[in-house]
């Protein structure tokens, strides 16, 4: 472990557990030095702008047994402190337990003004009212006894990364139940804390190597001290998974030798979000359905979702995505994944004090690669594989990294391909089926096909129309036997989008202007794409016109006027 100090740094390696006595009171403030555990606390993640970006990594020092430092986020998540109340629930009685106290209550009231006479009316509603002040008490009295005598117990948020046979693994842990000022828990050798949110300021103090944690505060209902435990172990139990596609579209092949099911699992490519059933250990291959609604990440679960389904679908909403001010909620990355939550069994990095209840999530994720196609292989890429590639209309309003379409009135026409899930193979497309969902009141929405000449994209305002909305919204479905003049070089198919205002000169809301009618929007577009392998990928081939920007020619600066004496005439040529 070290410390960047001026142009050096501060460095420790192989201490043994006895090299520095632990009652040297300088100890402990040179080990949060050099873990890092004095930095500035944060504030409330529960109200904070959340974020999740892991795009700058940040070196840290290999600690013993590991082959290879690990990398950090920058800067600090704290996204995923905020779930960690709800994993240990409230502590106050049930709502039901309130309302059937509330209803007797009621009951009573309204049995006692009836039965007697108008003359003690009054005062039976001062009777009442008493008798409800005092159960209202009884209930907070026993709601505080139950707060002080709760267990003490451990909320915990793990995600493991697995890669071959090493797995990395971030836990974030903290404390709730009964209040005590010296809470401790060992850490195994290879795991690096760090403060992530302190309440009061203070962060807790480290004792000396192997890790041990104290004065760490709890008290019910929330948190005074949340840390993050990074570590990475060389003996992970590997986890393959690939995709390969077919005739019948994609099937998912997974070898895992994890000990136990990986439950609620999910298959993640680009922005689509395939939910699967459990995942059991060993060799299997599973059928890919339908993806869900883009922007949807609950897994495969009944109608109505139970508590824990929800947990998990926030713990991996906020893993997987990063908040954006201008452009919402996005998936952190393209790369495909197959996420699943462990069983209870799973390993980690820490050990709590005795009688202590731990209830966690751990998020285990894995690479999915692609198989290749054989060439002459007859395939089906369905949606959320097919890719819409608006290389040529930067315009378009659509979204590759969450793979949605925003709201606008901007009309077309715009040129883009569907194509192919990239590093998979080149095709000779066959047939397209697209299926669109459009909110298209007040304009006129076409989807037209032909827009490609000689392999070559050439727009083609004249193309057929195989979609169309006229002021109107809803769902349509096509599917189109692809031609040379829908394909380029590259294997894609072209269309062309038109969306004009529609025209209401003969309607009674002719007088009402573009802005009065609101904007255009497709709430959903799948496409299908079949054909037969050609090749392997290749390198995308620039088949569309590539804008010429004009040479701005650099301006000159005007020469100074030269000075004239006045009292001699300027020389005639």
């Amino acid at each position: 472990a070290y410390r960047e100090l001026g142009f050096g740094r501060i460095a420790m390696v192989a201490f043994p557990p006895n090299a520095i006595d632990p009652a040297d009171p300088s100890i402990t403030p040179l080990w949060s030095k050099l873990i890092g555990v004095e930095r500035s606390a944060f504030h409330d993640p529960l109200t904070a702008a959340e974020s999740l970006d892991d795009s700058t990594p940040v070196a840290r020092p290999a600690m013993p047994g590991m082959s290879a430092p690990l990398t950090a986020a920058a800067p600090a998540d704290t996204s995923l402190a905020g779930v960690l109340p709800s994993m240990v629930g409230a502590t106050a009685p049930p709502w039901k337990t309130a309302a059937l106290i509330s209803l007797i209550y009621t009951g009573l009231v309204a049995v006692v003004l009836l039965l007697i006479g108008a003359a003690r009316r009054p005062a039976a509603i001062v009777a009442c009212v008493v008798i409800g002040v005092l159960l209202a008490g009884g209930v907070l009295g026993i709601t505080a006894v139950q707060s002080s005598d709760h267990p003490l117990m451990l909320a915990r948020v793990g995600v493991v990364d697995v890669s071959g046979d090493t797995a990395r693994q971030r836990e974030i842990v903290t404390f709730f139940g009964q209040h005590r000022d010296n809470i401790q828990f060992a850490l195994s050798d290879n795991s690096l804390p760090r403060a992530l949110l302190t309440s009061s300021n203070v962060p807790p103090k480290v004792k000396m190597f192997p890790f041990s944690v104290e004065g760490i505060p709890s008290s019910p209902g929330n948190y005074a001290s949340v840390w993050e435990i990074r570590s990475q172990s060389n003996d992970a139990a590997p986890l393959n998974a690939a995709v390969s596609f077919g005739e019948q579209g994609a099937t998912l092949k997974v070898d895992s030798a994890r000990q136990g099911e990986l439950l609620a699992a999910r298959l993640l490519i680009g922005g689509s979000v395939f939910p699967l059933s459990d995942v059991p250990s060993g060799k299997q291959t599973i059928a890919i359905g339908p993806r869900n609604i883009p922007g949807e990440w609950g897994g495969a679960d009944a109608v109505i979702a139970g508590e824990e389904s929800k947990l998990r679908t926030d713990i991996l909403t906020r893993v997987e995505t990063r908040r954006d001010v201008v452009q919402g909620l996005l998936r952190r990355s393209t790369d495909a994944k197959l996420v699943g939550f462990a069983g209870p069994g799973e390993k980690t990095s820490f050990t709590p004090p005795d009688s202590t209840e731990v209830r966690g999530q751990t998020l285990v994720r894995a690479a999915v690669t692609f198989e290749r196609p054989a060439v002459g292989a007859t395939v089906r890429f369905d949606p959320g594989f097919t890719q819409v590639r608006r290389d040529f209309a930067l315009s378009l309003p659509f979204r590759p990294e969450g793979d949605t379409w925003s709201e606008g009135s901007q009309g077309g026409p715009w040129l883009f391909a569907i194509a192919p899930p990239p590093g998979v193979a080149t095709i000779e497309p066959k047939q397209l089926t697209l299926d669109l969902d459009i909110r298209g009141n007040g304009y006129d929405v076409q989807i037209q096909r032909a827009q490609c000449s000689g392999g070559k994209v050439r727009e083609n305002p004249m193309g057929e129309t195989i979609l169309e909305w006229k002021d109107a919204a809803g769902v349509k479905k096509v599917v189109i036997d692809v031609t040379p003049s829908d394909v380029d070089a590259n294997g894609w198919v072209w269309l062309r989008m038109s969306v004009l205002p529609a025209d209401r000169s003969g309607s009674l809301l002719a007088g009402l202007s573009e802005q009065s009618l609101g904007n255009w929007r497709v709430l959903r577009f799948d496409a299908t794409l079949s054909g037969v392998v050609k090749s392997g990928p290749q390198a995308v081939i620039t088949t569309w016109p590539v804008e010429v920007r004009p040479q701005i020619q650099p301006v000159k600066k005007p020469e100074p006027a030269k000075k004239t004496d006045p009292k001699k005439p300027e020389p005639t040529k």
